[in-house]
């Protein structure tokens, strides 16, 4: 009898979390947007990843054709020194400044988007430039992931 109503009470759940309506935010299988245009000012490695992201994420068939222009600017800081006066840690900021233009309605969206990375100072240079280089790509990564889900939070409700 308990066996029986574990095995109901499971089914029924699973029944009533299927048919919730919960759907993902992000899911690429019913893209709605082509990006037929994206242009790139200020710093043109960073924009590149950008870039490239968000034209995966971009469908030829989509409803809404968006050109985007980005303009990216990147900063580097001192975070922290030791007590002799060497630097131990940086802090990059990287700020992305989005237009969408809308083909169709020539309708502009515009947001500002910002994050920082922190990366050791090592001994070796060549060390020190090849972390800084693996902090900006992973925060390029990051940019591009939020800017991919401001743009489909923007057009998947129309």
């Amino acid at each position: 009898m308990n066996k029986k109503f574990e095995i109901i009470l499971i089914f029924s759940f699973v029944f009533i979390l299927n048919g919730c309506g919960y759907n993902k935010l992000n899911n690429t299988k019913n893209n709605t947007i082509h990006i037929s245009e994206i242009t790139l000012l200020g710093e043109q490695r960073i924009g590149y990843i950008i870039k490239n992201e968000l034209l995966l994420s971009s469908s030829p068939n989509g409803e809404n054709n968006l050109k985007l222009k980005l303009d990216i600017d990147k900063q580097k800081f001192i975070k922290e020194k030791s007590i002799r006066d060497k630097v131990t840690r940086y802090k990059n900021t990287i700020t992305v400044e989005l237009l969408i233009i809308e083909v169709s309605t020539n309708k502009e969206i515009k947001k500002k988007f910002t994050k920082d990375t922190n990366y050791v100072a090592y001994d070796s240079k060549s060390r020190t430039m090849s972390s800084e280089r693996h902090s900006i790509e992973n925060t390029a990564e990051l940019l591009s992931d939020n800017i991919k889900d401001f743009i489909n939070l923007n057009y998947k409700t129309k």
